[in-house]
């Protein structure tokens, strides 16, 4: 049995039945709409998630802010007060300052916890590339590996994540800032819809500019089974901005295409989703090979 806890953010917009299966503890990140803050967490207990995308294409503004350390501090304390040692896969440190706010706790509590180890560990991921990288994480927990093993799996494999999403426009990503000026008039020009990625150290780039949604999802679609062969064993993680439908057609499109091991769909939170807006659709995996 290991003696550790894995801790993530719900940026990783695990839902409540995955985070049961993984046996994960989640930190809930806050977001602020219409002047009220909540915190989003997987059983979406202070807003749905459904309900918060109806009031951005109502107009609202929504937006994000860090964990701050003492809050860290609260959430690895309860862990540690139980006998646990700690990994925090965090949400990437280029989108948010709360890694960092993570690492100042972590300091702080090892002074009151001297025989515990706290592994904070950057993600370089967001939503479900997080999940991705969560999921792979805790298949090693799981086939026995030590706190310091699985940092160091971590660290190895976090840059193996694929990413992938489209968004309806750049609007909330140049509001949020995640673009360089010149990208985001660009990928706001005649409407056409901008294929991104995350890069190694977690920043957002730009991949392509498509004309339409039909064909942006082609060629998430086609990203993807260009990317790998009939041979691998793939756990895809699909995630959408209130448009399970494209979501589903996704999947639907990926079981033809390749062999897939298992395809997860996820809510995109509020936390990420103030930053993408509505109709954003994702496609995160790692490669499994078979044995």
């Amino acid at each position: 049995m290991n003696d550790y806890q894995i801790v993530v953010d719900s940026t990783a917009d695990l839902s409540e039945d995955l985070v049961r299966e993984l046996d994960v503890k989640v930190i809930p990140f806050p977001f602020t709409i219409n002047g009220i803050s909540y915190k989003h967490y997987p059983d979406q207990r202070e807003m749905a998630v459904a309900d918060f995308y109806q009031k951005m294409d109502a107009g609202a503004l929504p937006v994000t802010s860090q964990v701050n350390p003492s809050a860290y501090e609260d959430y690895f304390g309860e862990l540690l007060s139980q006998g646990k040692d700690l990994v925090y896969i965090c949400f990437a440190s280029a989108m948010s300052g709360s890694f960092e706010n993570a690492l100042v706790a972590s300091r702080t509590l090892r002074a009151s916890f001297p025989g515990r180890k706290i592994h904070v560990v950057d993600s370089y991921c967001a939503s479900v590339g997080e999940a991705a990288l969560i999921y792979a994480a805790c298949q090693m927990r799981d086939q026995g590996a030590s706190a310091d093993e699985l940092l160091s799996y971590i660290i190895e494999e976090r840059t193996q994540i694929q990413h992938y999403f489209m968004v309806e426009d750049l609007f909330h990503m140049k509001r949020g800032g995640r673009l360089r000026t010149q990208e985001k008039s660009l990928g706001s020009a005649l409407k056409i819809k901008t294929i991104l990625s995350v890069n190694e150290i977690g920043k957002v780039c730009i991949k392509a500019k498509v004309r339409g949604i039909k064909n942006a999802m082609q060629d998430l679609i086609s990203r993807v089974t260009s990317d790998v062969d009939d041979s691998d064993e793939i756990i895809y993680f699909i995630g959408h901005a209130n448009c399970r439908e494209r979501a589903e057609r996704i999947r639907d499109e990926l079981v033809t295409k390749k062999f897939c091991k298992k395809i997860y769909i996820c809510d995109v939170g509020p936390v990420v989703g103030s930053h993408v807006g509505s109709g954003m659709n994702a496609i995160a995996y790692k490669k499994y090979y078979k044995g």
